[in-house]
């Protein structure tokens, strides 16, 4: 087999603001290492696309469909965003492709699916000849659009698209906005750093089942009063001036976390804004027992605060900002259970780290 491009992306965090994001309210992330790693060979076969990890192999046609292999959620997410680029891009394997990704393992709500996806994106782009375009939107962003399209399955319905914008691009702020008469995005990329001497532990709570992040989306809206009258989750553009006004304490809790989420910013004050987040998370619904279990672990053992991260609910993921040389935590947490995701802070997204020469370009 012959090599033609390897790319990486990284997993993230939300630092806060999932499920206000839905609504209109900001979110922050940062995006974090080990990364996911994509390898795209190129084989003398018939043509088609298969693709390898710990998680099984299957193959996909030259229509997009799977035609070998499990027919799981992991693998209609990716068969979702190869068909994207086949009807967006023009992508056709000219040869047989094989992807061999290398799964960092990362918890429930880090981004995984968003991340394996931009790294295979970046792969294809190449095999095409082609260079992904950055668009002033999000709707005209290339990579970010394949990503998406991945996401959109792997969630199970429209995504905020935070996830997928972070590990194209690095530490992201969103912002969910009214342009006229419908809802949009604004993406910033931010220098989103940790105090310094503080390192950030992420917890995974699984014992044996995951909830699922539309489940926990309505879980927060029915919560917080956001259904209408059908018993859906209300529209941006369907949110009046009480549900704004219910909306605001998610606002302020980000915007305490945002002013301490750098070099110089006060760890314990930090630590004190992801509680106080946490708790508003906690009273709509979607935290857990085990969740509250790995927050009086990190409150005992004297780390400066935690918080769930993403949807929330079983399964879920819990960050903690402990000092950067804290040993107690972890004991502490590895007796209790609970396993401990090893990552460290990025300020990377999604890059090719080898662009190989394409025998032929795998495009129409």
């Amino acid at each position: 087999m012959k090599l033609i491009a390897r790319a990486s992306a990284p997993v993230k965090v939300i630092l806060s603001g999932e499920h206000g994001v839905v609504h209109g309210t900001p979110a922050i992330t940062l995006t974090l290492e080990p990364l996911n790693v994509v390898e795209l060979f190129e084989e003398d076969g018939v043509p088609a696309l298969v693709v390898e990890s710990k998680l099984g192999r299957f193959t996909l046609g030259a229509n997009g469909e799977i035609i070998e292999g499990e027919n799981g959620h992991y693998e209609r997410s990716l068969a979702a965003m190869v068909r994207h680029m086949m009807e967006s891009h023009g992508f056709t394997p000219k040869k047989r492709l094989v992807a061999k990704i290398k799964i960092t393992g990362a918890p429930k709500g880090m981004g995984s699916s968003s991340s394996i996806a931009a790294a295979l994106a970046s792969t294809l782009f190449h095999a095409m000849g082609k260079k992904p375009k950055r668009g002033k939107m999000p709707e005209q962003d290339e990579l970010w659009l394949a990503v998406q399209s991945c996401d959109e399955v792997a969630h199970g319905g429209r995504p905020s698209g935070i996830d997928a914008y972070s590990v194209c691009y690095g530490p992201t702020k969103l912002q969910k906005l009214i342009v006229g008469d419908r809802s949009t995005w604004k993406f910033e990329e931010k220098n989103a750093q940790l105090p310094a001497g503080t390192k950030l532990v992420v917890v995974d709570t699984f014992k044996g089942e995951r909830a699922a992040t539309g489940d926990m989306i309505r879980t927060f809206a029915k919560a917080n009063g956001l259904l209408n009258r059908k018993g859906d989750v209300k529209a941006l553009l369907d949110l009046d001036a009480q549900d704004k006004k219910k909306l605001a304490r998610f606002e302020k809790a980000f915007d305490e976390v945002l002013k301490h989420l750098n070099k110089k910013g006060d760890a314990r004050a930090l630590g004190q804004a992801m509680k106080e987040n946490h708790l508003l998370l906690s009273q709509s619904g979607v935290s857990t027992k085990e969740i509250d279990e790995v927050m009086a672990i990190s409150e005992k053992t004297g780390a400066y605060g935690a918080k769930l991260t993403g949807a929330g609910g079983k399964g879920g993921a819990v960050i903690i900002l402990a000092p950067e040389k804290d040993e107690q935590l972890l004991k502490a947490l590895k007796s209790a259970g609970y396993e401990v995701f090893s990552a460290r802070p990025s300020a990377r997204g999604a890059k090719l780290e080898h662009a190989g020469i394409i025998a032929e370009r795998h495009s129409k």
